[in-house]
């Protein structure tokens, strides 16, 4: 008996730290798209929502028709609550409605991952 709920104990504990790995496994930001300012795509907005800095922030973007992609990291040092701005003049790239990205952040296993919007 005691040894049936020690194993019941150890799979309660086992599954609460792999949903807590799996819940902080995407960096914690928030994007949004703005249109560029000299009419080449639109800019990505990424801000850090968390209370801890994010480090060696990267974007991954995929423009399937035209077989492209790009992968830039664009922040060293993304500070929290602060927001920075993607687009053609920081990684040379147009997103363009329908495209999808991921945003990843060393520490984080799992990538914030999405579509621009129309």
């Amino acid at each position: 008996m005691k040894k049936t709920i020690l194993w019941i104990i150890c799979i309660i504990v086992g599954l609460i730290v792999i949903y807590n790995i799996n819940a902080a496994s995407e960096p914690p930001v928030s994007i949004l798209f703005r249109s560029s300012m000299v009419g080449l795509g639109k800019v990505m907005v990424i801000t850090n929502t968390s209370d801890k800095p994010l480090y060696e922030v990267a974007v991954k973007a995929n423009n399937h028709k035209l077989h492209e992609e790009v992968n830039r990291v664009v922040a060293v040092t993304l500070e929290p609550s602060r927001s920075i701005d993607v687009g053609w003049m920081e990684i040379n790239w147009m997103f363009q409605p329908g495209e999808n990205f991921r945003i990843s952040a060393r520490g984080y296993p799992g990538s914030f991952i999405g579509t621009v919007p129309k």
